[in-house]
């Protein structure tokens, strides 16, 4: 019986994560795990990813099968304010780990956005719909997804939007994200004042991960897009939300335009998804975002 268990776990695929205290990065584990996947997750306290010898180290010494990329600078308004940095960790870092996953034929998931695209179309953006990023966070997510082509034919890239999920980093995001933030400010506010004009495709990192897994055991590379089904305006989003906390009578949600916000970094006004790789592939997209919001309350309780 124990040689068999040393068989199977030294016959276990390896999965390397790069971002590994991230939001997404916390489900990607968990379903990996659940998988049979033997799991290495690294941060930058490990591997800085912009610099290429720590990243060649790394894929040497764990020797991987698969690696996804989740490791990211997302703060628009920072990413503005600093844009070497930014270019450094979203396009640079990605490129030395296509560059270095290319050469020994490792597949390689590189985490993308929707913020590639202008946000100017009131309809969605699928995958064949050509980029034009308005942003540096933007723009450095687009030169990671050329770098990623250029190095590794074997790569899958994943474009999303707006993630909510139960795991986070604080040092990296203070209040969690978006939900978590609306949730908190109702509990301490009696108006909040949500921007209505700002259309987005809201995801569950937790359904995220799970399509993700489905995606690289299909081995059809190449870009896909993976939201929650449908769409809605943060204000809409925000009233979704303080409906199922049952929290919409403790607050008044004042609807402001865009505009309105002063704002370094311009946002896409647009962000809707919708894939038609996923289906082509035999994959259903998620479920609606708002089952999946639902869900994602009834797990963080």
């Amino acid at each position: 019986m124990k040689k068999n268990t040393k068989s199977n776990v030294a016959n276990r695929q390896k999965v390397l994560i790069f971002g590994s205290r991230g939001m997404l990065a916390g489900d990607l584990i968990v379903s990996f795990k659940k998988d049979g996947f033997l799991v290495i997750g690294v941060d930058k306290d490990v591997c800085d990813i912009t610099k290429e010898e720590s990243v060649r180290l790394i894929i040497n010494q764990t020797k991987p099968n698969l690696i996804i990329n989740t490791a990211v600078l997302q703060n628009l308004d920072e990413c503005d304010n600093n844009p070497v940095a930014t270019m450094m960790v979203n396009a640079i870092g990605p490129s030395f780990i296509a560059k270095h996953s290319g050469k020994l034929g490792i597949p390689f998931v590189q985490l993308s956005t929707i913020y590639v695209f202008e946000g100017n179309k009131p309809s969605y953006y699928t995958e064949d719909d050509r980029p034009n990023p308005v942003n540096v966070y933007g723009i450095t997510k687009l030169n990671a997804e050329y770098f990623t082509k250029l190095y590794n034919p074997k790569n899958y890239i994943i474009r999303t939007n707006f993630l909510f999920g139960k795991n986070y980093n604080p040092k990296i995001t203070k209040t969690g994200n978006f939900v978590q933030r609306i949730l908190l400010l109702a509990r301490q506010n009696s108006e909040l004042k949500v921007v209505t004009d700002q259309i987005i495709s809201a995801t569950y990192t937790k359904d995220l991960a799970e399509t993700i897994l489905k995606i690289v055991k299909t081995d059809k590379y190449g870009t896909y897009h993976v939201t929650n089904s449908g769409h809605t305006s943060l204000y809409d989003f925000t009233k979704k939300i303080l409906e199922l906390a049952k929290l919409k009578n403790q607050v008044n949600i004042k609807g402001v335009k865009l505009a309105d916000f002063s704002q370094t970094a311009k946002r896409p006004q647009y962000t809707i998804a919708r894939s038609v790789k996923l289906s082509s592939i035999g994959i259903k997209a998620p479920r609606s975002w708002q089952d999946a919001l639902s869900a994602y309350l009834d797990e963080i309780g």
